[in-house]
C-alpha cells in the first residue's frame, strides 16, 4: 500500500517520506561481516525468507520530525542502551520505564510492518498512531510479552503477523478484530496481542479470560511487560523458545480446537 502521509502524525511532507528500519541499523553494525536471514510471515503476503548483508527492511512511512527527533529518541536513547545488551543473551533486569519504552518501540515497528501488507486495511487506527507519537505508550488495548528466542535465527530477525476476529465468552456472537505478532531481534522475542475496542477492559485491570486466550503453558517462557507489571522483571525467563515453539506461539490465540 502506497504511503503518502506520515503514519504517525498524518503530515504530508515534501517527498519522499523517510525510511523507518524495522530492525535498527545499530543491530546490523554489531555484527560486521555477518550474513543475516530475513524470516517473516506478513498477513496478505505470506511467508518470506531471504539472506542479506544487513537487516535493511525500511519502508518510507515517517516524516522527518517523527523519525529523526521522536523516533531517534525512543530507539537510540531509551531502548538501545539495554536492548543492545539483551540481543546477545546478556541477562538484564527490566525496570518499568524500560518496559514502557520497549512496548512503545515494538508498537512502532508493527505499525511500520503492516504498511508492507498487500491490499489490506491497516489494523491500527490513526488515533492509536497519534497516541503512540504523543504519549510514547503502546495502545491501552494491547498486551505484550517478552521471551528468550533460542532458535536458528537468533543472530538475525524474525516476525510473524496474524489477523483474526475473536469473540469474548460473555458475547460469543460478537467478534472483535484482533492482531497478534511475534518479533525477534537476536535472542529477544516479543509477542504483541491486541483486540480492538478492549481499552476499558485493560484499563480496569480485568485480564482477558485464560480459557479464551491461553493455549499451552507459557508461564516459564514469557513475561508480560505491557500493561506494565507491578515490579521489574528479570530477563531471560527460565525457558528459551526454539523454532517449533515460535511457530506455536500464534496458536495460543486460536479459538478453534486443534485437529
Amino acid at each position: 500500500m502506497k504511503v503518502e502521509r506520515c503514519i504517525l502524525c498524518s503530515a504530508k511532507p515534501p517527498p519522499p517520506l523517510t525510511k523507518e528500519d524495522i530492525w535498527p541499523t545499530w543491530y546490523s553494525k554489531m555484527r560486521p561481516g555477518a550474513t543475516f536471514q530475513f524470516e517473516g510471515t506478513l498477513a496478505g503476503r505470506g511467508h518470506m525468507s531471504w539472506p542479506a548483508k544487513k537487516l535493511n527492511l525500511a519502508p518510507h512511512v515517517l516524516c522527518g520530525e517523527c523519525n529523526n527527533v521522536w523516533g531517534s529518541d525512543l530507539e537510540d536513547r531509551q531502548v538501545k542502551p539495554f536492548l543492545s545488551r539483551m540481543v546477545d543473551g546478556n541477562a538484564h533486569s527490566l525496570v518499568l520505564r524500560e518496559m514502557q519504552a520497549l512496548a512503545a518501540w515494538l508498537t512502532l515497528k508493527l505499525m511500520v510492518t503492516e504498511t508492507m501488507g498487500k491490499d489490506r486495511p491497516w489494523f491500527f487506527t490513526q488515533d492509536q498512531r497519534e497516541h503512540l507519537r504523543r504519549k510514547t505508550r503502546a495502545p491501552q488495548d494491547a498486551a505484550i510479552w517478552i521471551g528468550d528466542y533460542g532458535g536458528a535465527r537468533r543472530r538475525s530477525g524474525r516476525f510473524s503477523d496474524h489477523r483474526s476476529h475473536l469473540a469474548l465468552p460473555e458475547n460469543l456472537t460478537q467478534a472483535h478484530p484482533a492482531l497478534f505478532c511475534e518479533f525477534t531481534i537476536g535472542q529477544v522475542l516479543l509477542q504483541f496481542f491486541m483486540i480492538q475496542g478492549m481499552a476499558e477492559r485493560f484499563a480496569s485491570g480485568v485480564v482477558l479470560p485464560p480459557s479464551l486466550l491461553e493455549r499451552g503453558n507459557w508461564s516459564t517462557a514469557l513475561d508480560q511487560i505491557w500493561p506494565l507489571p507491578s515490579r521489574p522483571i528479570g530477563w531471560p525467563p527460565k525457558d528459551a523458545i526454539g523454532d517449533k515453539a515460535f511457530e506455536a506461539l500464534g496458536e495460543r490465540w486460536n479459538q478453534d480446537e486443534p485437529e
